[in-house]
């Protein structure tokens, strides 16, 4: 990897960590510390996904990567979520 992927990934993953904290500073349920460590992680885990852009699209613009990484940020930590507690049989309202 070059230098400006390592940029990118660092970028993704704090856009990914900022979309977290803004769903949890928005939400009226109390989160714990342990919550909010964890759906930070997770997010910004699932916003680097968005580097798999380059793997299809080698020409795509770092602004539509950032874009897709917010995007899936957005939508995909709520769909992980769900998904694992579907597969643990965990309860929860999510």
């Amino acid at each position: 990897m070059t230098g400006g992927e390592y940029f990118l990934a660092i970028l993704l993953f704090i856009i990914g960590i900022l979309i977290a904290i803004g769903k949890i500073l928005v939400s009226e349920q109390p989160y714990t510390y342990k919550a909010i460590i964890g759906k930070a992680i997770l997010n910004g885990m699932t916003s680097l996904m968005a580097g798999m852009l380059l793997l299809t699209f080698t020409s795509a613009s770092p602004l539509v990567i950032l874009g897709f990484g917010a995007f899936l940020g957005s939508l995909g930590t709520e769909t992980t979520i769900k998904i694992l507690k579907d597969k643990l049989g965990l309860k929860g309202d999510k």
